[in-house]
């Protein structure tokens, strides 16, 4: 289902941690992006804090995978400095404390209603990228699922920037909605290996 007002929504959200107002803004702003894309993947972080690139990284060829902020920069709405999904940047970034899974799950759900692809700043095929021993998957191994439900499969090409680009591959772009992201989640049961064997069956992972 993709939303058509704020009421859909409402039906749909089951955020914890914060209201629906803002996972209603942040899907409005992936849906209406102005890079008609969506970069996601673990942040590079020393301490709390994303990590600057600088020309010696850069240099070196020593810049991690990830989300840096550089990616912060690059990807940013021109009414923010920074990236920031509110606007409709391209990255989901709020406001400290400002995150949860339903924020998480309506941005997806906003770049794939609006059929855009998705650029994975870290490796897929990384099983720490993926996978968590605690939580069962890491939030780009949520993505990942909910791309795989919508439909999304991995470009055969690759990015100069990001090794992976995943893309639509049919025009319902309805397909996810946050019900079927949350139906499918439980399902699950907290097996990792049932996600391993769904992520290997939808080519979201090598």
């Amino acid at each position: 289902m993709i939303y058509a007002t704020l009421g859909e929504f409402y039906k749909h959200f089951e955020g914890s941690q914060v209201g629906p107002e803002d996972a209603w803004k942040v899907y409005l702003g992936a849906k209406k992006a102005a890079l008609k894309m969506q970069v996601f993947g673990r942040h590079v972080k020393i301490g709390e804090r994303i990590m600057e690139v600088t020309v010696h990284h850069k240099r070196e060829n020593a810049t991690p995978r990830g989300i840096t902020n550089e990616e912060m920069n690059n990807f940013k709405h021109s009414a923010s400095a920074k990236a920031n999904s509110l606007v409709g940047g391209s990255i989901l970034a709020l406001p400290q404390k400002g995150w949860s899974f339903g924020i998480n799950d309506a941005w997806v759900c906003g770049g794939v209603h609006s059929g855009q692809e998705f650029h994975c700043a870290s490796d897929p095929g990384a099983n720490d990228n993926v996978f968590d021993a605690k939580h069962m998957v890491t939030v780009t191994g949520r993505e990942l699922i909910g791309l795989a439900i919508a439909g999304y499969q991995r470009a055969r090409g690759v990015s100069p920037k990001f090794g992976a680009v995943y893309v639509s591959t049919n025009k319902d772009y309805g397909l996810l909605d946050l019900v079927s992201y949350k139906e499918q989640m439980d399902a699950f049961d907290n097996d990792q290996e049932k996600v391993r064997d769904f992520l290997l069956k939808h080519n979201m992972i090598n």
